[in-house]
């Protein structure tokens, strides 16, 4: 919901299509993926967080009361116009899965998502509070992406006609293991610089060619 519109700009065309949730445990979920060649790749050059924010969101269910929904949606519009955040959260509801569930998601300029599910026994409110948690938190950290899409875009971006510089809120261990495994097949430079937030930059080499330098770890 946030991973390909950030890949959009780079030149990567792909849509995503929710056919049918795969609510745990009776799962059966379905996507439909329509993915479109290109020739090249940009690179990606994201520092600061976007301003203004924007906020849009989706509240989703299956096999369970609407009201639930409209709860998540009410509970997260109220504590992010509380910072002074506008949202956006539509309803939605999945009428052909097997099993119940729902959940709340929430995406940030196409640059951070956040997402909580339903489970028994958790008020729908409290299921809002986790992902606005997240995204607030995300926000506090003055990073440009978060700390989900900062590894997903590095395998793109090692493949990309120029060098990219972004920051994430911190250096995760997927992110660590995205950079090394991208530099056994590539020969791309990524250096990995920890601080508040963390950057990481990524200087593609020539293709076919050397092995790649090293991962760089550098302290703040």
């Amino acid at each position: 919901m946030w991973f390909l519109p950030a890949l959009a700009p780079l030149g990567v065309g792909a849509t995503v299509r929710l056919q049918r949730c795969g609510w745990y445990p009776a799962g059966g979920g379905e996507i439909e993926a329509v993915i479109t060649p290109t020739a090249r790749i940009g690179g990606l050059t994201a520092i600061s967080p976007p301003s203004p924010l924007e906020v849009t969101g989706c509240s989703l269910i299956s096999r369970l009361p609407r009201s639930i929904t409209e709860r998540q949606r009410r509970q997260a519009e109220t504590r992010l116009a509380a910072t002074g955040l506008t949202a956006a959260v539509t309803i939605e509801e999945d009428t052909l899965a097997l099993g119940p569930g729902t959940m709340l998601f929430l995406r940030a300029h196409g640059r951070a998502g956040f997402s909580a599910l339903g489970r028994r026994g958790v008020p729908a409110e409290r299921v809002a509070d986790e992902a606005v948690d997240a995204l607030l938190g995300w926000q506090r950290s003055g990073a440009a992406v978060d700390v989900h899409l900062a590894d997903q875009l590095v395998p793109f971006l090692a493949l990309a006609d120029g060098p990219s510089a972004f920051t994430c809120p911190a250096l995760s261990g997927h992110l660590r293991a995205v950079a090394w495994v991208v530099q056994q097949f590539l020969p791309v430079g990524i250096a990995l610089c920890d601080g508040r937030p963390a950057r990481v930059e990524i200087t593609p080499g020539p293709r076919p060619g050397r092995a790649g330098p090293e991962v760089t770890a550098v302290d703040a």
